[in-house]
């Protein structure tokens, strides 16, 4: 009989640990993907004329990984106006939107971005656009080029926190064991 209580608690402890590690990694990820609310559009250039953006969600800081409809509008020291002219996503790296051409001659500019998804935000810049030989790949707005380890801390969140659990089902597993023994 002491092999068979000992067989189940076991089991219940393997189940324990198995329901703790799902539900901290549904926690953790259900978490860290909560967005919205307001966002701050980051606009720059690229030194040739293209204007670029990108977008933070105020409350969090956590860059806006959604769809986004950005129009770009620009209006020279000389009067000349530009735009609208739609920002497109992917030159610049993810989840950065740029003209798709140059869309600026050299000189001061001023230039307004704005876009209704995923929430309703615009943004004005006086900016100069000056020729350059070349464009190093780092002076995107804002960009952080990702390391490829984003996804360690929330996993090793969970982990920790599903061994926890586990060590605690193990340990009451055990002591009513030794009550129920005696």
């Amino acid at each position: 009989m002491n092999a068979q209580m000992t067989l189940r608690a076991r089991s219940i402890a393997i189940a324990a640990a198995a329901l703790a590690l799902m539900l901290s990694l549904f926690g953790v990820a259900s978490g860290a993907t909560a967005h919205g609310g307001d966002i701050q559009l980051n606009v720059g250039q690229d030194g040739t004329g293209k204007i670029m953006m990108d977008a933070v969600y105020l409350e969090d800081g956590h860059q806006v990984e959604e769809i986004m409809d950005a129009y770009m509008t620009a209006v020279s020291a000389t009067g000349q106006e530009v735009g609208p002219i739609r920002l497109v996503s992917g030159e610049f790296g993810p989840y950065t939107w740029a003209t798709p051409d140059p869309a600026l001659l050299e000189g001061p500019w001023t230039v307004t971005v704005s876009t209704t998804r995923p929430a309703v935000a615009s943004t004005t810049i006086d900016i100069d656009i000056v020729e350059v030989e070349s464009v190093p790949d780092t002076n995107s707005p804002g960009y952080q080029a990702p390391t490829g380890f984003e996804w360690m801390l929330p996993v090793g969140i969970a982990v920790a926190g599903a061994i926890l659990i586990a060590l605690i089902v193990i340990i009451v597993v055990r002591m009513r064991a030794k009550r129920s023994a005696t």
